[in-house]
Order: structure tokens, then sequence, then C-alpha cells
């Protein structure tokens, strides 16, 4: 629960940024984003790397997968990269969080 309220208070300093994301009311939008158990999405992804000092990557597949290889294949991927931002401590050493995208709003954890 702390990292989704330190998220969400993130998004909050970034409102300007973020609030052209959402559909609805900004204020409205994070109240439903600090209930446990509510799905995120694109703007809590641009701020959570900051929150946990760790890179995410998101993986997005540009043909139907049909074999696990698909993922490695730079051909068939885009790779949207969210870095922590420069007030973060983090370390240059720390592995991405990689994140495959279905579509529809749909993400998995690769590892």
């Amino acid at each position: 629960m702390a990292i989704r309220r330190a998220c969400v208070a993130k998004m909050q300093k970034r409102r300007r940024e973020l609030e052209q994301l959402i559909q609805g009311e900004w204020d409205d939008y994070l109240t439903q984003m600090s209930k446990p158990g509510t799905w995120g999405g694109e703007p809590e992804l641009s701020v959570l790397p900051s929150v946990i000092n760790m890179p995410i990557y998101v993986i997005q597949l540009t043909t139907p997968i049909r074999s696990v290889d698909d993922l490695a294949d730079p051909k068939k991927r885009l790779v949207i990269k969210y870095e922590p931002d420069a007030s973060s401590s983090s370390s240059s050493s720390s592995p991405p969080v990689r994140i495959l995208f279905h579509g529809g709003g749909h993400y998995d954890l690769i590892y």
C-alpha cells in the first residue's frame, strides 16, 4: 500500500503533465487509484520508476506472438522505457522491471 500511496502522491505533483492522459475528473481518478485492487495504466507507469527507483520497460508486440522467442525479436516488438526522474536516488545498475502489454489495457510482469 505504501508504493500505491507514493505513486498517487507523485502523480499529484505531476498533475499538469498527467491530467490529459485520464478520462473524467482528476481528483476522482486519484481517489480511485488510491484504493487497493485498482488497476493502473500508463499514467501510473510514468511515475512508478521514480517511486521504486528502478526503470520499467513495457514491451508491446507489433505482431501476434507465436512463441516466447518473439519477445526477443526487435522486429516484432516495441519497447517503451520509463526511467526514474533525476530527483530520485536510482542506481544506474538497477535492472529494469519488464512488463508485457497485451493491448486493451492489460499488462503482465515478465520478470
